[in-house]
């Protein structure tokens, strides 16, 4: 033991010989690593097509050069600047998600550590600057003119202007100015060479980018667009299939419209139109006119559609506007608007139907009569009314008629109730089939389901697919509207011809 005791003696009398320091040099190799001052609170603005990076230098001495370093898919691209920089434009960027990192770099090429930030430019492709004003929401060539619908102006729009080639060749230019913007339509009043491009020109800012852009030019097309409303209704008419035949909309002259309505913008795109005809195909009793509920028809926005209807006979002095009863009731009087008072039901030759009854799906209850008969007996005092219902029932009313017809359409009466509260019973949609063999089914109308008058005591003429059908068996759907607490429904006389 005392042996030991003198070795460890001895080991630890070596080792106190050496200093502290030269013990750490033995084992650190070249000595302490000293680390350069890193570059410090590094930000990233975007811009147009480029990204401004911002950064606080180091005060370290050493510090010769500041390299920046950006990257995007793979694809690295650096650049060394004064020691004194702080801020770099990273120029010509194209879209996406770039690194950049900043670090300090010494003369004999050492780096500090990294200071990293990641920023997207604004580009063309920039889902934000898609989305900025077109200012332009609409526009339609009728004649050699030009029709515009706006937005409505923008503050973050600095400069916006439409040019366009007269039709003597000149060059036309239109400043779109907030007063101008804020009508929200307008009638150039220069005759246009239409064979010769519109286009738009913006500039402005986009929120959180510093830069003034200048979007590219965007052509006005030349191009019939409808709204959807607009092309359900003509397909109910026409049986027009997804789009509405431009051979058609470029020479029909007379345009019926029956139902409520965004606007009559559309009417726009109809070159050569000469009458619009209002409410004629609503069949309403006389002492309803001034139901404004149920019994009026209406457009929504009746400032746009007076406009509409003014730039029409503008354009073209020959055309009229016939109006029956009180549909559309905000639209501003004018000499062209005719009022033609109640519609007048049109004559058919109506299959007679006596001795045969509907079906219905689901059956009155045992204890239940609805007097489905009625339907048939061609007297519209009298009505089919099933009972009150819990939740919504769609009725299946289903009529034999014996042999096979020609069919070119349905009436079907609204009850006329004296009861104000029962007056919601009247449904407001029908869907009509026909068959042969009544196993196989076909839709009769262009539309599979019909917006109908709903008013009481109204009568709807639905007419079939051009020609007609030929059936023995026709169904007709009615969903039960909701009055109250119950679902009711009631129907005076359901006709064919």
């Amino acid at each position: 033991m005392k042996k030991y005791i003198i070795l460890l003696l001895t080991v630890l009398s070596m080792v106190s010989c050496e200093s502290l320091e030269d013990t750490y040099k033995d084992y650190a190799g070249d000595g302490p690593i000293r680390y350069l001052g890193k570059c410090s609170e590094l930000t990233v603005q975007p811009g147009w097509n480029r990204l401004i990076v911002s950064w606080t230098n180091s005060a370290d001495p050493v510090i010769d050069k500041i390299k920046i370093t950006w990257s995007k898919d793979g694809i690295v691209k650096e650049e060394l600047l004064d020691k004194e920089t702080d801020t770099y434009n990273i120029q010509d960027l194209e879209d996406g998600n770039y690194e950049v990192t900043v670090c300090s770099v010494d003369k004999e090429g050492n780096t500090s550590l990294k200071s990293t930030v990641y920023g997207r430019p604004y580009t063309a492709i920039h889902e934000m600057v898609q989305s900025f004003t077109q200012i332009v929401s609409s526009h339609y060539f009728i004649q050699n003119r030009l029709v515009l619908f706006f937005q409505g102006w923008e503050e973050n729009v600095t400069d916006a202007y439409l040019t366009y080639t007269k039709a003597d060749g000149s060059t036309g230019n239109l400043d779109l100015n907030k007063q101008l913007v804020n009508k929200l339509y307008y009638l150039l009043p220069d005759e246009i060479d239409m064979s010769k491009p519109v286009e738009l020109y913006r500039s402005g800012h986009i929120q959180g980018c510093e830069d003034e852009i200048n979007f590219a030019p965007t052509t006005l097309e030349n191009i019939k667009l409808f709204s959807a409303n607009f092309k359900q209704e003509m397909k109910r008419q026409y049986g027009f299939d997804e789009e509405i035949p431009e051979d058609w909309a470029s020479t029909v002259e007379e345009v019926n419209l029956n139902w409520t309505i965004g606007n009559f913008c559309d009417l726009l795109n109809l070159t050569n139109l000469k009458k619009l005809v209002l409410g004629k195909q609503r069949y309403i009793r006389e002492d309803l006119v001034n139901d404004i509920e149920t019994a009026q028809s209406k457009v929504y926005d009746s400032a746009i559609s007076d406009f509409v209807l003014q730039t029409l006979h503008e354009l073209n002095p020959e055309f009229v506007v016939e109006r029956y009863n009180k549909h559309y009731s905000t639209l501003s009087s004018a000499d062209f608007i005719v009022e033609k008072g109640l519609s007048v039901l049109p004559e058919y030759s109506y299959i007679n139907l006596s001795g045969m009854t509907f079906t219905s799906s689901p059956e009155d209850a045992s204890n239940y009569h609805s007097y489905l008969e009625y339907l048939t007996d061609n007297n519209d005092n009298t009505s089919w009314e099933p009972a009150g219902a819990k939740e919504l029932t769609t009725y299946t009313l289903t009529l034999n008629l014996k042999t096979t017809k020609d069919l070119h359409g349905l009436k079907l009466v609204q009850t006329y109730f004296d009861n104000v509260n029962k007056r919601s019973w009247c449904p407001q949609s029908v869907k009509i089939y026909v068959s042969t063999d009544g196993v196989k089914w076909d839709v009769a109308t262009y539309v599979e389901e019909l917006e109908i008058g709903h008013s009481t005591g109204e009568v709807n003429i639905i007419p079939f697919i051009e020609g007609g059908v030929q059936a023995q068996y026709v169904k007709v759907l009615v969903p039960t509207p909701h009055s109250e607490s119950t679902y009711n429904i009631s129907l005076a006389e359901i006709g064919l011809y």
